[in-house]
């Protein structure tokens, strides 16, 4: 009997000593990250950390004139029509699957760096883009998941408050259906004609084929591979050969490209082909958060590891003022850390 007593007595402390070793192991593996980015003169001295073994790439984009975003936001409205195709998404809990996405895509954002994020509802929306008219300078960025803009900022009409936005430097980022192409009130749902040339000018969306994907890498630059960029839908997408001042990366099948950020007045407009998936909000957030636009240029680039300690480097500048953004980030295909520096 004692026996016994004594083999349980020596079976729990084990037990105890497993868990609280775990538990130890569990502390010790939380990982740390930093990364900083200095611009004097004609170079870039750069450094990533990580207190465990980490890939990282950093690459340094060359903006022209276009001024940083200091503000985004998010609209959402739950009372308002969408065109939202969620039957491919994936939703956990009681969200609906645009809340699961802008839920993620919030919290994506957060350990890149950009934290300044708020969501607005149709009346919000059309009171922050009317605020914004009188800024001599707008540097606020537009999230729309919803496949169609309320009405109280488009109507399909040229002077609608969104279009004047755009114009005045706005920043929109599409994604889900064709730009355009539908609003919404609280009760319906309509169609846009000639949508396309209100927003681009031209008829240019991959707006009819379903499901289109594409295989090839945008060869104009190299985004896609420093960015990690993944999402390979078409559907929606520009076909950028016929617009000016138009940026297209990721993937391509040689007419319409994944993404494309297209200057819109003194705005711009960032486009994400297909519909709702992982892949195309880890692009979302990655374009966002590396601070490009529809002028952007690759002037330095680098990727390794860096295995508990710290790596640094110097990048060679063309120039000491030009504008410059470094976007350096760990994980790979799969960020958990990210960091944007702006000269």
């Amino acid at each position: 009997m004692n026996r016994d007593k004594k083999l349980l007595t020596a079976l729990a402390v084990v037990i105890i000593a497993v868990v609280l070793i775990g538990e130890v192991l569990a502390y010790a593996n939380v990982r740390e990250y930093n990364a900083n980015v200095t611009y004097r003169y004609e170079q870039a001295s750069w450094s990533v950390s990580s207190n465990g073994s980490s890939s990282f790439n950093f690459v340094i984009s060359d903006n022209g004139t276009f001024t940083a975003t200091d503000e985004y936001i998010i609209y959402y409205d739950e009372t308002y029509c969408t065109a939202y195709n969620s039957t491919k998404m994936t939703v956990i809990g009681q969200m609906n699957a645009q809340e699961y996405y802008i839920d993620q895509l919030i919290k994506t954002l957060a350990y890149k760096g950009v934290t300044d994020i708020t969501v607005v509802d149709a009346a919000a929306l059309a009171e922050k883009l009317t605020g914004d008219l009188a800024e001599t300078d707008c540097t606020t960025a537009l999230i729309v998941v919803s496949g169609a803009l309320p009405a109280t900022v488009y109507t399909g009409q040229t002077d609608d408050l969104i279009l004047q936005w755009l114009d005045n430097g706005g920043r929109l980022y599409w994604s889900g259906n064709a730009l355009g192409r539908y609003y919404s009130t609280e009760n319906e749902l309509f169609k846009v004609s000639g949508y396309q040339e209100l927003f681009f000018g031209i008829e240019c969306l991959n707006g009819e084929i379903d499901d289109n994907k594409v295989y090839e890498d945008v060869i104009a630059n190299n985004y896609r591979y420093v960015l990690s960029l993944s999402n390979n839908q078409a559907l929606y997408g520009v076909d950028g050969s016929n617009l000016s001042n138009c940026l297209t990366l990721g993937y391509t099948d040689g007419q319409y490209s994944s993404i494309a950020l297209v200057q819109h007045g003194n705005g711009m407009i960032c486009v994400f082909g297909g519909n709702y998936t992982d892949y195309q909000r880890a692009d979302l957030s990655q374009v966002i958060a590396a601070g490009l636009c529809y002028c952007s240029e690759i002037v330095y680039e680098n990727s390794g590891s860096v295995i508990r300690t710290t790596v640094t480097g110097t990048a060679q500048l063309l120039s000491a003022t030009d504008n410059y953004a470094g976007y350096i980030y760990i994980g790979g295909y799969f960020p958990s850390f990210g960091r944007t520096f702006y000269s």
